[in-house]
């Protein structure tokens, strides 16, 4: 799958992957088989999935352990966005310190669309950008002379999105690992296309955009961050199951995992990458 002959795979060590999974406003009993197809697909990942409890009982959130001292790259498909607490009983609780502990001492971290330590207050500096009021940070994209525009925080829209539709992914940073090789421009399935994210925006490089119809911008969709010593990568692709099964969806995710793990990027750019038209597989067989 995705081009990646499976010889290569045996010759590597496969990366351990740790995916947070079973809260999320978005359709995660749809997405995360298809992340775990995808990463366990290439040949490069073994994947263990890792269900937190819902902020909602604090006292097993409380209690929660997250062990990640065998984990290559920790894969964020959760968030506690859905639960609503009384101010007194919002926090952050020790695995969500665990993650950020891990990713600041060198781990990777691949945040994807909508997932989000809501409640944790180094999460949007992990990030780089998120959804949030135009309050909550700084707003970057680019320009149609492909210049950076920056807008400060508390001026401009807060994050937001149109209807969903196809459209395309333009790379802005052809030389990064994760993008070496794919087209400067792709197009990509029916999805929600975010504008006007919000964040500190440090030590953030922006990897690719595409262009919102509301905002008349190139909004950010791919970029990286450096948090402490470890590696993000961040996807704004993938709002539900149908769009994880786009195959440019996939090779970003399979190619920014490795990068968000080693550093280095060995998975290729597979044959039937989209070129003129969206390129999808067949859904994953235990999805709902």
């Amino acid at each position: 799958m995705l081009g990646f002959n499976s010889s290569q795979a045996a010759d590597a060590a496969k990366l351990r992957v740790t995916l947070l999974s079973g809260l999320n406003h978005h359709p995660w009993k749809q997405t995360t088989p298809e992340i775990v197809a995808a990463l366990e697909g290439c040949g490069r990942y073994t994947v263990t999935e890792v269900i937190p409890p819902s902020p909602a009982d604090q006292a097993a959130s409380t209690a929660f352990r997250l062990d990640l001292s065998k984990t290559d790259v920790v894969v964020n498909n959760w968030t506690d966005y859905p639960v609503k607490l009384p101010a007194d009983q919002t926090g952050v609780f020790p695995w969500m310190d665990e993650v950020m502990r891990y990713v600041r001492e060198g781990g990777g971290f691949v945040g994807i669309h909508a997932s989000s330590f809501e409640r944790h207050p180094e999460f949007l500096r992990l990030a780089g950008l998120h959804w949030r009021t135009a309050n909550a940070g700084d707003r970057v994209a680019f320009d149609d002379a492909g210049k950076i525009v920056r807008t400060p925080k508390g001026e401009g829209p807060g994050t937001g999105h149109g209807r969903m539709f196809e459209w395309k992914v333009t790379t802005r940073q052809a030389q990064h690992p994760i993008m070496a090789g794919l087209p400067a421009e792709w197009p990509h399935v029916k999805d929600e296309l975010w504008h006007a994210t919000r964040g500190p925006a440090e030590q953030m490089e922006i990897l690719a955009t595409a262009f919102s119809p509301v905002t008349k911008m190139n909004e950010p969709m791919l970029w990286t961050v450096s948090f402490g010593k470890g590696r993000v990568f961040m996807t704004m692709l993938g709002h539900d199951g149908a769009t994880m099964t786009c195959v440019g969806f996939r090779t970003v995710l399979v190619r920014g995992t490795e990068w968000a793990a080693t550093g280095k990027v060995t998975l290729p750019v597979p044959a039937d990458f989209p070129k003129d038209k969206p390129v999808s597989v067949p859904p994953a067989p235990n999805r709902p």
